[in-house]
């Protein structure tokens, strides 16, 4: 159970030695007003991630080894992406010195006013390249 202080410090006291005695449930918050006497207000929880669902589906095989492999990067142009990619590649590069690139650059912005355009060129231009993997870039 969490206390909330007066309006005056707006700050969560939580119990222990010292705090004022409160209702113990779980589902109680209690407000202290200025002398130190308790309103119990009982507020619904949600929880902010939603229920995992298990359509069947399988998760591609992974790659044993990226040397000789051919990796894509996609990227949908926000958040430093041109940066991360440079250091993605430099590091996989150093660990996997037969990897292969195809830049972001290759293949369009994935998130904007060409997405549709691009997502649907996305599987041709795969397999054009001959991609083993792709490392797909998506900032916020």
């Amino acid at each position: 159970m969490l206390r909330l202080a007066s309006p005056k410090g707006g700050r969560i006291v939580p119990p222990g030695p010292g705090a004022p005695e409160a209702p113990e449930t779980a589902e109680e918050f209690v407000r202290m007003d200025d002398k130190q006497t308790f309103a119990a207000e009982t507020y619904k929880v949600v929880w902010p991630s939603g229920r995992q669902v298990h359509d069947g589906h399988q998760l591609a095989k992974r790659l044993d080894d990226l040397n000789g492999k051919t990796v894509a990067q996609l990227w949908d142009w926000v958040f430093k992406g041109d940066k991360m990619f440079d250091i993605w590649e430099r590091e996989l590069a150093a660990k996997y010195p037969d990897i292969k690139f195809i830049s972001w650059r290759e293949f369009g912005e994935i998130h904007g006013a060409n997405e549709h355009a691009v997502l649907e060129a996305l599987p041709a231009k795969l397999k054009e390249h001959d991609v083993d993997a792709v490392i797909v870039g998506v900032g916020c």
